[in-house]
C-alpha cells in the first residue's frame, strides 16, 4: 500500500507531472473532520487503493505512520478547518493546510475499536446470530453517538451558517428537519443534552430490534455459517428490519400507493407479489455495476424515465411480450 501511495498521481493536483504532487493535495482529516468522517482520517488512502475497506484505514494509518513517517510527513493536514473554508482560492487554501510532521496527533482510533467490535459480533453469527446482530448494532450506535456527543457544535453552527444553510429551503415544505434550522435543531447543545440522557433507552430500542432482525433472517435461513453464506444472505438482514419495524399491513398500503404512482395502469396485489418482487430486488441489487452509469440528462426520457421504467419491472416484473 506504502507504494501505491507513493506513486499514485492525483488527477486534480496543480501539476500532475510532479509526482510531490499527489502529497501536495492529499489531505488527513484532524481533530473533528477526523471526527465526521466517523474515524476515517486517513480517506486519501482509500481514494489510492479504494479496495481497503474504510473500517481499516485508522488502524492502517498508524501502521503507515510508524513504517514510513517520511510519507506522512508530506501530506498536509486540515487543522484550520476555518481557515480552508474560508480561503479565497484553492491556493490560499493550499497554503493555509500545513504539511503534518512529527507532532500532529494519528488518525482516530474509535473507528477501529468499532471495527474490532463490529468483527466480535459477527464471529459468533454461526452460534447466536440474533445476540451477534445486536452487538454489531451495539458497535455501530456507539461510534455514531460518539460523533454526535464530541463534535465541535459551535464551529458547525458557524460553517453551515456561513454556506448559507440559514437561508436555504426545502423542497418539501413539511420537512420535519429544515437545513435552515439546524442551527437550532441538529447542531444544538440542547439535543447532545437530550442524546446523553436518552442513550440507555436507545440502547434498549436498538438492541430490541437488532435481536428481532437476527431472529427473522435466523427463523428463514437458519444460522450464517460463514463469509460466503453472510454475503448471500445479505439482502436478506434489510429485508429482516423492514419487517421487523413496519407492520405488513403499513407495507402492503405503502406498497400498492407507490404502485399506482410509478405504474397506475398495472394491477398490483401486494399478497401474491412480495415474494417475487423481493427477488427481483435482490437479483438487482446483486448485478454488476454497469461500466457506464453516468447521469444521462438528454431532453427527452433521460435518468428519470429510465428509472420509473427500471422500478416498474422490479415491482411488476417485465410485461409479458404481445404475440
Amino acid at each position: 500500500m506504502a507504494l501505491f501511495f507513493a506513486r499514485y498521481p492525483h488527477r486534480h493536483a496543480p501539476n500532475p507531472e510532479e509526482a510531490e504532487s499527489y502529497y501536495d493535495t492529499s489531505f488527513r482529516g484532524q481533530r473533528d473532520v477526523d471526527l465526521w468522517m466517523m474515524g476515517e482520517g486517513a480517506h486519501d488512502l482509500h481514494h489510492a487503493k479504494p479496495d481497503v475497506s474504510y473500517s481499516l484505514l485508522p488502524r492502517i494509518s498508524v501502521e503507515l505512520r510508524e513504517r514510513r513517517p517520511d510519507l506522512t510527513a508530506k501530506c498536509r493536514g486540515n487543522g484550520d478547518v476555518e481557515g480552508l473554508e474560508h480561503a479565497g482560492s484553492q491556493l490560499e487554501g493550499l497554503a493555509k493546510a500545513k504539511h503534518l510532521d512529527e507532532s500532529s496527533p494519528s488518525s482516530m482510533q474509535f473507528a477501529w475499536l468499532r471495527t474490532e467490535a463490529v468483527r466480535a459480533g459477527k464471529a459468533t453469527m454461526a452460534s447466536n446470530l440474533p445476540g451477534a446482530v445486536a452487538k454489531i448494532a451495539a458497535a455501530v450506535l456507539d461510534s455514531a453517538l460518539h460523533v454526535c456527543t464530541t463534535t465541535d457544535r459551535t464551529l458547525l453552527r458557524k460553517l453551515t451558517h456561513d454556506m448559507g444553510y440559514s437561508d436555504s429551503k426545502e423542497v418539501d415544505s413539511d420537512h420535519p428537519v429544515p437545513a435552515s434550522g439546524w442551527a437550532k435543531s441538529v447542531f444544538a447543545d440542547r439535543t447532545v443534552e437530550q442524546l446523553v440522557v436518552a442513550r440507555g433507552k436507545i440502547h434498549h430500542e436498538v438492541a430490541a430490534v437488532a435481536h428481532a432482525v437476527g431472529e427473522n433472517v435466523l427463523g428463514s435461513g437458519g444460522p450464517v455459517d460463514s463469509d460466503a453464506d453472510l454475503k448471500l444472505r445479505y439482502v436478506d438482514f434489510f429485508i429482516a428490519l423492514g419487517d421487523t419495524i413496519v407492520p405488513a399491513r403499513d407495507q402492503h398500503a405503502f406498497a400498492r400507493a407507490f404502485a399506482e404512482h410509478i405504474a397506475p395502469e398495472r394491477n398490483y396485489e401486494p399478497t401474491q407479489s412480495r415474494d417475487d418482487m423481493l427477488r427481483r430486488l435482490k437479483c438487482h441489487l446483486e448485478s454488476d455495476v454497469p461500466s457506464n452509469f453516468m447521469a444521462d440528462r438528454s431532453c427527452y426520457g433521460g435518468c428519470e424515465v429510465k428509472t420509473r421504467r427500471q422500478m416498474t419491472e422490479i415491482v411488476f416484473g417485465r410485461p409479458r411480450a404481445k404475440l
